[in-house]
């Protein structure tokens, strides 16, 4: 009798442990951007770039700006002092 009851419980116990939960609500938050900074071309220059397209704004010493293939190809250029991911607008 006392293992009859056992058995009883432990199955109880058992099946209630593989209840699902009630779901939870998945909001994604989207992460907060952080602010787009300019990076700045460093000495020595690149002399010799790989053919990745990544396409950068690059600002020139004259302050106009100019997309150019990579972060890379842009700093090759002795006029360009800074870059920003992405084309130029």
């Amino acid at each position: 009798m006392k293992a009859k009851v056992f058995v009883y419980v432990c199955l109880s116990i058992f099946l209630w442990a593989c209840e699902g939960t009630p779901e939870q609500q998945n909001v994604e938050v989207a992460p907060t951007p952080r602010p787009i900074e300019p990076q700045l071309c460093t000495e020595p220059r690149p002399q010799i770039c790989t053919m990745i397209y990544d396409p950068v704004c690059a600002t020139r010493e004259d302050g106009t700006q100019t997309t150019e293939a990579s972060d890379c190809s842009a700093c090759g250029n002795s006029s360009v002092v800074s870059y920003l991911p992405g084309e130029c607008k």
